[in-house]
């Protein structure tokens, strides 16, 4: 072994990174540095590939046999996370990084992978930061919205019985009312899209995210807010964490404005029931409600730009979150589908459909 051999092997053996050479052919490994064996706490001799894999959380190991049996000579994987699961108490998310040697007569599959359980839990931790501050918007933009429109419409009668009499201090008084509740309504408005224009600015960036618990706070976001003070509103969950590879921010906030519209058309004494269930290959959401549903005419459109269906809530409440064509470009970013089955007068149920 040459000195810029011995040099690499020593740095490798102590390097923080868990390093690792697979031989493909007889599925054995063929090297392991002292970070592999500190990690798996056990001698490399009894290892297989296959072994290895049982770690693998059931779901990310299906994604990453599909990748690497894609993968040719030469080609390098970067930056794949997943859930390695050691024990039922000891569980890491890690990022891996994979090498196929295109040199070599065997095929060997060189990498390594690091530690990114901390990195993780701090991602969430902003993610749910950022997830809460956007349905506190939505909610806070609604609410003020209702009472706001109220005045605007309220202002407008009251200048109108006033304009036949001589009690131009008082009309010009209402007409300061008017404008102001107008002026406000506008913010809102420019608020919320300068919201979405904030976090979508940005390319997307799909990481794998765990769906249940935020959708749970959305919910609990509405359960408290009085705009929905008289909805019956729910949350159900096929199993306990559901993960999906989606940017966290950006789709949330798709299902936070569903969310809203389903609040903003369902009357008092109403439900709401938002569900998320894992299927074999996909993950679908179902949001329901007991509104005044979607006129028919308006179903094949809803997603298109200016279709025409938008309209203020049942309480006077503006149009101030997303469009429908913005939720599903958002969808569509994810590659996912979203549909929608309603009737007047009955309800309307919108479905959101990604793949695994």
């Amino acid at each position: 072994m040459d000195k810029i051999s011995l040099l690499m092997f020593e740095m490798l053996e102590h390097d923080a990174r868990v390093c690792f050479a697979f031989d493909l052919s007889s599925r054995t490994l063929l090297y392991v540095n002292n970070a592999f064996k500190s990690f798996f706490n056990s001698d490399h001799s009894y290892f297989s590939l296959y072994h290895l894999l049982t770690y693998i959380d059931k779901d990310d190991r299906k994604r990453l046999l599909i990748r690497l049996l894609q993968m040719k000579a030469g080609e390098s994987l970067h930056d794949i996370e997943i859930r390695v699961n050691m024990s039922e108490q000891n569980r890491y998310w890690i990022k891996l990084n994979l090498h196929l040697n295109a040199r070599s007569i065997r095929p060997i599959l060189t990498g390594y992978f690091e530690d990114i359980s901390a990195y993780k839990a701090e991602n969430r931790r902003l993610s749910e930061y950022a997830s809460s501050r956007n349905a506190i918007s939505n909610i806070l933009a609604h609410d003020l919205a209702g009472p706001l429109g109220n005045i605007q419409m309220f202002s407008n009668f009251i200048k109108q019985e006033l304009s036949s009499s001589d009690s131009s201090d008082i009309q010009e008084l209402v007409e300061d009312i008017e404008e102001i509740s107008k002026q406000s309504l506008n913010l809102i408005r420019n608020y919320v899209d300068g919201e979405y224009l904030e976090t979508g600015r940005k390319e997307i960036t799909r990481k794998l995210t765990e769906l249940v618990q935020p959708l749970s706070k959305i919910i609990e976001s509405y359960r408290q807010s009085s705009s929905s003070a008289h909805l019956d509103i729910s949350f159900s969950s096929s199993h306990r964490e559901i993960y999906v590879l989606v940017d966290e921010l950006k789709f949330l906030q798709a299902i936070g404005n569903l969310m809203s519209n389903a609040v903003k058309f369902t009357p008092n004494g109403g439900k709401i029931h938002l569900e998320i269930t894992k299927k074999p290959n996909s993950v679908l959401i179902r949001l329901q409600d007991t509104g005044i549903g979607i006129a028919k005419k308006y179903h094949s459109t809803l997603f298109e730009k200016f279709n025409g269906a938008r309209r203020p809530g049942l309480k006077g409440q503006p149009t101030v979150g997303l469009g429908m064509s913005v939720i599903k470009t958002i969808i569509d970013w994810h590659e996912g589908s979203i549909w929608l089955d309603s009737e007047e007068n009955v309800g309307t149920t919108f479905f959101v459909e990604l793949s695994t």
